[in-house]
């Protein structure tokens, strides 16, 4: 009698916890993991037990991004390299999303005063309090919008939901 085995693909976008899946799987670390996309370069078959392999697999992402809200989104979580985008650009971006629909967070992990409230405001604030000064005493918007993105990316906001059912 041939026991019958089982083939498990974990298939998503860039850096969304795909390899970190697969490690929890296993209970052992199997695959590289980390907090930037394109880390698993080819699929990875692993024996899990005697009848279930599981296949990791690398991000899989559409050619083109028509919808420019989404692809800020998706730079924002690290789905898309940092070389397709202005880091600024997704800093500013995330600021206004953050203090817009995850203002509690934002306080408790940066002990934000109650009167920024603007992205300008919020990474002044970042580059003040986190990331530091420039080597002229200006702030560093570039490290600040890396401060926080890190942040986003590495949990340290806590879990965010960025996508809403439509009206």
């Amino acid at each position: 009698n041939k026991e019958i085995k089982h083939e498990l693909a974990i298939i998503g976008i860039p850096n969304v916890g795909k390899s970190t899946l697969l490690n929890k799987l296993a209970n052992r670390k199997l695959a590289k993991t980390g907090n930037e996309p394109a880390l698993t370069r080819t699929q990875l078959r692993i024996n899990l037990d005697d009848i279930w392999y599981v296949i990791d697999t690398p991000g899989i992402m559409w050619p083109k991004l028509e919808d420019q809200e989404g692809a800020r989104i998706l730079a924002m979580l690290g789905s898309i390299r940092n070389t397709a985008y202005e880091v600024e650009e997704i800093g500013w971006f995330a600021s206004e999303l953050l203090l817009k629909c995850f203002r509690n967070p934002l306080a408790e992990r940066y002990k934000l005063p109650e009167d920024v409230v603007s992205p300008n405001q919020l990474l002044l604030y970042i580059a003040q309090t986190r990331s530091g000064l420039d080597k002229g005493g200006k702030p560093d918007f570039h490290k600040a919008s890396e401060v926080l993105l890190n942040d986003i990316r590495s949990g340290k906001l806590g879990p965010l939901s960025l996508e809403h059912a439509p009206d």
